[in-house]
C-alpha cells in the first residue's frame, strides 16, 4: 500500500494543498467515524463521563509525541 492510497481522489487527480484545508486520509476518517458512532451510541454518557478522560489521554499521547508532559498542553475550542 502506498501512502497515495490513503486518499480517494480520482484516477489522474493530484491534491497538492494540503497546508491549510483538503481532503483527510481514508484513516483519519474510519477514526473520525469510531469516534462518530461512539458518541451516537450514549451521547450524555460520553459529553458528562469519558469525553474529558478522553481529551487529556489524548493530550499525554500527544505530549509524549512531542516530548512534552501531556498537563502543559492547553487545548482551546
Amino acid at each position: 500500500m502506498s501512502i497515495a492510497d490513503e486518499w480517494t481522489f480520482p484516477e489522474g487527480v493530484t491534491y497538492l494543498n494540503h497546508g491549510s484545508f483538503g481532503p483527510s486520509p481514508c484513516c483519519v476518517r474510519e477514526a473520525r467515524q469510531a469516534w462518530t458512532e461512539r458518541l451516537e451510541r450514549q451521547p450524555m454518557d460520553f459529553y458528562l463521563r469519558q469525553m474529558e478522560t478522553e481529551l487529556d489521554r489524548a493530550a499525554e499521547k500527544l505530549g509524549q509525541f512531542i516530548g512534552a508532559d501531556g498537563n502543559d498542553l492547553l487545548r482551546s475550542r
